[in-house]
């Protein structure tokens, strides 16, 4: 992902030109959607906090401080709703959750992959798998949107993929 294109479209977007929107949003919705997925486990939820986070974004659009990352914080957005939903999805439910029965014949290989991805990664460490999986930023690229060192993210990318795939293959994947 080119992050100096999508901080121009932001910067744009801060000065009223809503025309580039969909340009942004087709940037970063992989990325957001994967974020919320990953802690939701539900496609139908993960999109409406999609869109969730997107409008939030634009009610703050005015205040962000543009040397910021702006895909890192649409991540956390995403992932902050999506957790507040599982907190009140967790308290609606009882002891059965009725959602879920039928579901496992639905799940797809994505479902899979990031419920492995959920058990056995780090909050990190998924955050860097998604950024450089989903959304094809570089390992340079992480490290600098996440204010690590690039060695720190290599490492932790290596690492992470090696124990999703011993998962994945304990899983018989």
């Amino acid at each position: 992902m080119d992050t100096k294109h999508l901080n121009q479209l932001f910067i744009l977007l801060q000065e009223g030109k809503m025309e580039y929107f969909d340009e942004f949003y087709e940037l970063t919705k992989r990325g957001v959607f994967s974020a919320s997925y990953a802690v939701l486990q539900n496609q139908d939820l993960a999109e409406n906090i999609l869109q969730e986070t997107y409008l939030k974004f634009l009610e703050k659009l005015p205040a962000l401080k543009r040397e910021q990352s702006i895909l890192a914080y649409l991540m956390k957005i995403a992932q902050n709703l999506s957790i507040n939903e599982k907190k009140k999805n967790r308290r609606l439910s009882y002891d059965v959750d009725v959602s879920q029965i039928g579901k496992e014949d639905e799940k797809n290989e994505d479902a899979l992959i990031y419920e492995t991805m959920r058990k056995v990664l780090n909050k990190t460490e998924q955050q860097i798998v998604i950024l450089h999986a989903v959304e094809e930023m570089t390992h340079q690229e992480i490290a600098n949107e996440l204010g690590k060192p690039l060695g720190t993210i290599t490492w932790a990318y290596n690492n992470a993929l090696k124990k999703l795939r011993k998962a994945l293959e304990n899983e018989g994947y």
